[in-house]
């Protein structure tokens, strides 16, 4: 993603606030972005087709990261991906999964993280998750506390209108990051954006641009396909310390050793 400086900073003052409610994001089957437009190629190497009906992100050669409402209720001979493919279901990159990891926090709200370990290593290039030094760029507010001016990138294989109809090639679009209510207690995990993201482009990621470069932030959890999405933050908190704890070779990646020897939490974080 190359060219995403220049195009956040000709494009982000003509970016409005909008809100609205949500539709929550539904299981296998779910779909693209409406008002996107094809990725230019070579930006989204690390963007994942989940079979499923969703999207991922590749963080690691052996390691997708998606949302577990993409995965919940299969086992990993259910599901294939292919990875940095520029259109539908073709090209890229191929794989199997051997093992679903999900976080065992889930019960439906902004846990919504979920990892797929691949068949064998994967050679397109890695997105890096955040850093929680560096959450003002994706909190919605300026150090001046300007609401609505920290924008984002959302991409996936979701709906591009909502009659559903599913997109040709990958779709991207620049969203700006809503400011969440700090009363709620889920807001503290959770990443809200304007309209954009629809079904299908659950479990893809939300990037942002920070002086490290571009960085994923959030795992796309709920949108209407209009008015606003929601994502599960995974650049600071508690998902990304999940994410990290099953992946200890995140920064210094061996894609060879068998993950099988890391301590998973029981229950539905388990192996299947």
């Amino acid at each position: 993603m190359g060219s995403f400086l220049r195009r956040a900073t000709i494009a982000a003052a003509a970016l409005g606030l909008v809100s609205g409610s949500l539709l929550a994001a539904t299981a296998p089957g779910a779909g693209a972005i409406v008002g996107g437009s094809t990725a230019p190629v070579g930006d989204s190497d690390y963007v994942v087709q989940v079979s499923t009906g969703c999207t991922g992100s590749l963080i690691h050669p052996r390691w997708v990261l998606t949302a577990v409402h993409c995965v919940e209720t299969i086992t990993p001979a259910q599901v294939v991906v292919r990875i940095g493919n520029q259109d539908y279901w073709s090209g890229g990159e191929y794989h199997a999964v051997d093992a679903i990891v999900r976080n065992p926090d889930y019960r439906g709200g902004p846990n919504d993280v979920a990892l797929l370990w691949l068949d064998a290593p994967s050679k397109k290039p890695t997105v890096k998750l955040g850093s929680p030094a560096r959450k003002g760029w994706w909190d919605g507010v300026a150090a001046g506390g300007i609401a609505g001016s920290d924008v984002g990138w959302a991409t996936g294989w979701g709906y591009i209108d909502t009659n559903r109809t599913l997109p040709s090639t990958i779709q991207q679009k620049m969203v700006t990051i809503v400011p969440d209510d700090p009363a709620d207690e889920l807001a503290a995990m959770r990443i809200s954006v304007s309209g954009g993201p629809c079904q299908g482009d659950s479990g893809g990621p939300l990037l942002v641009s920070t002086p490290e470069g571009i960085v994923q932030v959030g795992v796309m959890k709920a949108a209407n396909c209009v008015d606003g999405a929601w994502y599960s933050e995974v650049g600071s908190g508690p998902n990304r310390d999940w994410i990290r704890s099953q992946i200890t070779d995140l920064d210094d990646p061996d894609p060879i050793t068998d993950p099988k020897g890391i301590e998973i939490d029981p229950g539905v974080g388990s192996w299947f």
